[in-house]
């Protein structure tokens, strides 16, 4: 399937109904969405958002990051949306537990001291790393914390935030990744492809090139897909 026509597709997720993406958009006109497995049919869910960067699914609740509005929402299962968290200097990236969101701070400075932020669902917040280049993706996989930062590198820490190790170096700033069959699949903007690398580290694999600026990364069963922020597009690569 192919969705047409969108405004700055960046960031994507998926359940057994629905595919969520969001349109970074142009200022005041960026949205979250979604599309329906079953009969192809397309919801906005939020729309008039200043930028909105990474969206995650948790507990029937969509949860997104809006930029340039400061801001950490969630869309209910009624639709209705929820601001959890303002006053954030440029949140980026984020996931989502039972626990509460682990977010990227993007507007801190300098960049190489963007913290990843504990955010609970009940506003509370606290500091888990400092003193990081800024993180452009960030992942949970059980007790352990991924993140990609601005400068190629994959990073591994933990929820309690115990020592970091490099995993592997793209080269080129990573917007996104999902974690699957074992793997930390993501994509390169700027340089145009998509890969994955193993959890424990190792060889990087290029399964795309060529991609228009690909951005938003999800993995199901069957296939690999992600947006073309530049071409408009959601795209399918079959395992």
């Amino acid at each position: 399937r192919v969705v047409p026509a969108q405004l700055g597709p960046w960031a994507i997720t998926a359940s057994d109904d629905y595919v969520y993406w969001s349109n970074y958009g142009d200022d005041a006109n960026g949205s979250l969405n979604r599309l329906s497995l079953a009969d192809d049919s397309v919801d906005i869910l939020a729309p008039g958002l200043r930028y909105p960067w990474d969206i995650a699914l948790h507990d029937g609740s969509l949860y997104a990051t809006e930029s340039n509005n400061s801001r950490v929402l969630a869309v209910r299962p009624n639709l209705s949306v929820e601001v959890l968290a303002e006053g954030q200097i440029v949140p980026a990236p984020l996931a989502v537990d039972d626990s509460g969101l682990f977010v990227g701070i993007q507007g801190e400075s300098p960049p190489n001291d963007s913290p990843i932020r504990f955010i609970d669902h009940s506003g509370g917040q606290a500091e888990l790393y400092t003193g990081v280049e800024r993180a452009e993706l960030v992942l949970l996989d059980g007790n352990d914390l991924y993140f990609g930062t601005d400068d190629g590198l994959i990073r591994r820490g933990t929820r309690d935030g115990a020592p970091l190790v490099t995993l592997a170096d793209s080269g080129s700033v990573m917007v996104d990744a999902t974690i699957a069959d074992g793997f930390l699949y993501f994509t390169v903007l700027m340089a145009g492809w998509v890969g994955r690398v193993p959890l424990d580290g190792g060889e990087v694999e290029v399964l795309a090139t060529g991609q228009d600026y690909p951005e938003g990364i999800v993995v199901d069963g069957d296939a690999i897909y992600w947006v073309s922020q530049a071409g408009g597009r959601v795209l399918r690569l079959a395992k």
